[in-house]
């Protein structure tokens, strides 16, 4: 069965051309003939996929089509016995008037932690926005290449000649630092200084004990007087280890031979008187005793009182 249809003007709801806002068309009139009973069932866009019923309304090309019998694959505007228009897409409406340029601004940049999220807030309005930035700070690269050796600077004026002189110097504590102090300026430095004094160093090799006693325990490097010679501890001892154990001592020096006695004066070699003062030195090969005379016959030198003999 065919259908007719008489379709009247829009009506126009809301909007503006002043301000250029799009007309809306919110309603249309268009008369038709009575469909089949039921109620219309809305199945958005048209797809060709679908297979629609009776009463099954769509959109199509920005109008409504309402199915008049099952169908698939037919467009809404290819066949008018299959679907009906229920509204029809309006006309583009007139262009509004141009609205005051709205202004952007720059306001704050910020440095945000390394890691973190770039933020942009508006503190202004929508008309004049004023943009506060916060950038993270990027994670630290890998060091550039030396870049080249620039040129030689010009030479600079000649200083005045600088002098150094020591002032005093002193000795510190044992196991104190040394010091160097600048009491002068920077360009006449006087330094003084402070060294301070080594820690008393260890005993020496041999220490000297004197006349052998038996009843001190001895010490290795321990030396002794022992009949008139000197003996040197060569292991640690005990009490009454007399220095000619060898296996316990050394001897360090011998004593000297025995001197001849004077028994008269025939055992002299003296051409003086002995009332009268003489150095006497015994002589090995006449085996007597005799005067050297290295004073000659002044003797008076050899006393220390200055008087004579």
């Amino acid at each position: 069965m065919p259908i007719t249809a008489s379709i009247a003007a829009p009506t126009v709801i809301s909007g503006s051309t002043a301000t250029g806002e799009q007309p809306k068309v919110t309603r249309m009139e268009v008369p038709g003939i009575k469909g089949a009973d039921g109620d219309i069932t809305w199945q958005g866009e048209w797809s060709s996929a679908t297979t629609y019923t009776q009463n099954q309304a769509v959109q199509y090309n920005g109008s409504a089509y309402v199915a008049l019998q099952g169908n698939s694959e037919i467009i809404p505007t290819s066949d008018t016995a299959v679907w009906s228009v229920m509204t029809l897409k309006g006309d583009t409406g007139a262009v509004g008037a141009v609205g005051s340029a709205g202004t952007i601004t720059v306001g704050t940049v910020t440095t945000g932690s390394a890691g973190g999220s770039v933020s942009v807030l508006n503190t202004g309005t929508s008309t004049d926005a004023v943009l506060n930035f916060t950038i993270p700070k990027g994670v630290a690269g890998n060091s550039g290449a030396t870049g080249a050796i620039g040129q030689t600077g010009p030479t600079g004026a000649a200083g005045d000649n600088a002098t150094i002189t020591i002032g005093t110097i002193t000795t510190g504590e044992p196991g104190s630092s040394a010091t160097v102090v600048n009491a002068g300026s920077d360009t006449a430095a006087q330094l003084n200084f402070s060294i301070p004094r080594g820690q008393q160093g260890a005993q020496g090799t041999f220490r000297w004990m004197g006349a052998y006693n038996a009843s001190t325990v001895y010490a290795i490097n321990d030396v002794v007087y022992y009949n008139g010679s000197s003996y040197v501890a060569i292991v640690a001892q005990t009490q009454e280890n007399v220095p000619t154990d060898t296996s316990k001592w050394e001897k360090m020096a011998s004593a000297g031979a025995e001197g001849g006695a004077i028994g008269s004066m025939e055992d002299t070699n003296v051409s003086v008187s002995v009332d009268d003062a003489a150095i006497l030195m015994y002589n090995d090969t006449s085996s007597k005793w005799e005067d050297n005379n290295v004073f000659g016959t002044d003797r008076s030198a050899l006393r220390l009182d200055g008087g004579t003999f």
